[in-house]
């Protein structure tokens, strides 16, 4: 850790603008933050899907729409001097901030950037696990499964006996999750970090949530 801050620190020292936003991001210290801007996607269900802009990265979060936390969370909907919003490596997921307020994302739905955050967990080339689950809400756009994914804690996902999937609404997907229990795959490169195999192809995971009641 101390060889790790010192370089930071003298990144930090010859950076400036962009560049040290971004040093500061992958260094991913806690507490430390960099500017954000949150772009409102849609209501579903008991949550808020969001596109947050941090860094040069693209980063989609579900936050919490409902229940402890929602009321902080809707906050940020509303229109804010520019660099006011802060992205915060505090917590599994980071937080917004802004000013006194924080916002606690309890959902990642940009799994790839996760992926690439965090070391490499199990050896195995392709890691298999069984899912089981059931459809806990479905629009126009997308599927969450609410059930076991047990595999997730390749992410470093906490509480995968109790998670929520989140997939794509397409003929493939719905047939996935119509079988409410599928083999789960995780890949340590590529675009699909987490997939459902179904008989006619892969199910790709967009993101995991926390269940909020």
């Amino acid at each position: 850790m101390h060889l790790r801050f010192a370089a930071l620190t003298f990144a930090l020292a010859t950076a400036s603008g962009c560049s040290l936003d971004r040093l500061i991001y992958s260094a991913a210290l806690p507490s430390t933050s960099t500017p954000a801007r949150v772009e409102w996607i849609a209501d579903r269900a008991a949550y808020i899907d969001v596109r947050v802009t941090t860094a040069g990265r693209k980063l989609r979060f579900l936050l919490p729409g409902a229940g402890e936390g929602a009321e902080a969370c809707r906050a940020f909907r509303s229109d804010a001097p520019v660099g006011s919003t802060r992205y915060v490596n505090s917590g599994p997921l980071g937080q917004l901030g802004r000013g006194g307020a924080r916002c606690e994302p309890v959902g990642i739905l940009s799994l790839q950037e996760w992926r690439s955050r965090r070391p490499r967990g199990s050896r195995e080339p392709v890691p298999r696990s069984r899912a089981k689950w059931s459809i806990d809400y479905r629009d126009a756009e997308l599927l969450f499964l609410r059930g076991r994914f047990g595999l997730a804690g390749e992410l470093g996902w906490v509480g995968g006996a109790d998670s929520i999937a989140v997939v794509e609404r397409n003929a493939l997907c719905d047939s996935v999750a119509a079988l409410g229990e599928a083999s789960l795959e995780f890949r340590h490169v590529g675009p699909d970090v987490l997939a459902l195999l179904g008989e006619d192809g892969r199910c790709r995971l967009l993101g995991l949530a926390r269940p909020l009641f």
